[in-house]
């Protein structure tokens, strides 16, 4: 598999950090890859993307909201999908779609 090669990389811990991390790049003209689980990676044009810099968005995971009566789940995210369906799972739910999973061969959590 192909992994981005950049100069910077920026691991943020909050959205403060996101904002940063933009208006950096934004304010010297940099190119900036965003990376969540990184597991849908291959799907893209990696031999063609040649960043300055890559935002890894995969420390920023979790829950924000969810609201099992609603239907309704807000996830930040780096935030794997195996987490949403175990999540979904303690309330009897499913997903009303079924994502392509690769997580297992990225040995994602």
């Amino acid at each position: 598999m192909t992994t981005l090669q950049t100069a910077e990389t920026f691991h943020p811990r909050d959205e403060k950090d996101v904002q940063e991390a933009v208006a950096w790049a934004l304010g010297s003209g940099k190119k900036m890859a965003i990376k969540g689980r990184n597991s849908r990676q291959w799907m893209g044009y990696t031999n063609r993307i040649k960043p300055d810099a890559l935002l890894d968005m995969q420390k920023l995971d979790g829950l924000i909201a969810y609201e099992p009566a609603e239907l309704f789940v807000a996830l930040r995210p780096g935030t794997s999908v195996r987490m949403v369906k175990d999540l979904l799972r303690q309330q009897g739910q499913m997903m009303a779609f079924e994502p392509l999973d690769l997580d297992y061969l990225f040995d994602a959590q």
